[in-house]
């Protein structure tokens, strides 16, 4: 039988009522949640939880989640308490907390040296398992006024086309969508429970009208010029356009990149199915999200490879479940942002 702990401090417990631990790659941080009675089955002692404290939770006695409870509460009457806590992984302070940095600004250093500086002071080591690309030259890169360490470093990684995520000690770590893959497949009559598909045209779009204003240059006697490019999606077949104004000043060829993104990340968001497993684990060890994994699902009519977006464990008096959030694995591929271009340079 799997043996599951939560360790706060020096203590280790068991005994709860219920307890969930949520991993994303839409969310930085891991998150846990704890229900459990205030006195403990094996020492009958109160529970000396609280916000601020360092956790662990454990499978086996292998670290699955950690870092610090964001809240603690106690609930009670006459015949009855109860103790719950949340909290999420240290990169939650990357979240929370403004980015700072003394000079304010890089130049000649890669994303990795970026991030190291910036996660150093709140105990957050760095790595990366893919190539991060040119270091940050011309032009440098720079903090933007009261942004978060999180929103900083979103735009940086976005430059070089890398996810950010967080490991099961709470550092960071840069990846590409659908870097890992999962052997076990997740089949309707077989391994899944439950299941549930979601399709949605809300936020899709038959035509996507890209535009941005650039300043001319001298082949074009400093005339503001109205780029614009479109994309289509095959999908939607009735009357369906949007328009999107670029933040950057963009190149035709760089346009129709951004546009043909937001056409396909659209329409890989549009379809998600949600399924529940037993267990924590697959043939070759925990679901982890940002895994593409085979899906044989004859109810919603799917037979392809999906990406694992987010994973949420749990285990109460039910049993001990994975439900799994997937997606197609075009909906996370991150375009690199390019360059501010200088005036001189060519549009096209």
């Amino acid at each position: 039988m799997v043996d599951f702990q939560l360790r706060v401090g020096a203590n280790r417990y068991s005994g709860w009522k219920s307890l969930q631990v949520e991993r994303g790659i839409e969310q930085l941080a891991h998150s846990v949640t704890v229900n459990a009675t205030d006195r403990w089955v094996q020492d009958q002692e109160a529970v000396p939880i609280e916000a601020g404290d360092k956790y662990f939770v454990l499978m086996d006695g292998v670290v699955v989640s950690s870092g610090y409870v964001d809240e603690d509460s106690i609930s009670y009457s006459a015949s009855d308490r109860s103790l719950s806590f949340s909290g999420r992984s240290k990169t939650s302070d990357l979240v929370d907390c403004a980015a700072v940095y003394q000079k304010g600004q890089w130049r000649n250093v890669g994303l990795l040296q970026i991030a190291a500086d910036l996660c150093s002071p709140f105990g957050i080591s760095v790595s990366t398992r893919v190539d991060l690309g040119k270091v940050f030259r011309n032009p440098n890169f720079k903090l933007q006024e009261g942004e978060s360490a999180f929103e900083c470093l979103s735009r940086a990684a976005r430059m070089r086309g890398v996810l950010m995520q967080t490991d099961e000690n709470g550092d960071l770590f840069f990846d590409r969508a659908g870097s890992g893959r999962v052997s076990t497949v997740l089949r309707y009559g077989d391994n899944i429970i439950s299941g549930s598909k979601t399709n949605s045209w809300k936020d899709r779009f038959g035509t996507y009208i890209i535009k941005t204003q650039a300043a001319g240059n001298d082949g074009f006697s400093g005339r503001n010029l109205s780029i614009k490019r479109t994309a289509t999606d095959s999908g939607i077949d009735r009357y369906r356009p949007t328009i999107i104004m670029a933040d950057t000043e963009d190149s035709g060829t760089e346009l129709q990149k951004r546009v043909d993104w937001e056409r396909n990340v659209r329409a890989g968001r549009a379809k998600k199915l949600t399924y529940t497993v037993q267990g924590w684990e697959h043939s070759a060890g925990l679901w982890d999200p940002n895994t593409i994994v085979k899906v044989d699902d004859s109810v919603a009519r799917i037979k392809d490879e999906l990406l694992i977006t987010n994973v949420l464990f749990s285990r109460d008096d039910q049993g001990t479940f994975t439900t799994l959030s997937l997606s197609f694995p075009q909906a996370f591929d991150v375009q690199p942002l390019p360059p501010p271009k200088r005036k001189s340079t060519s549009l096209f």
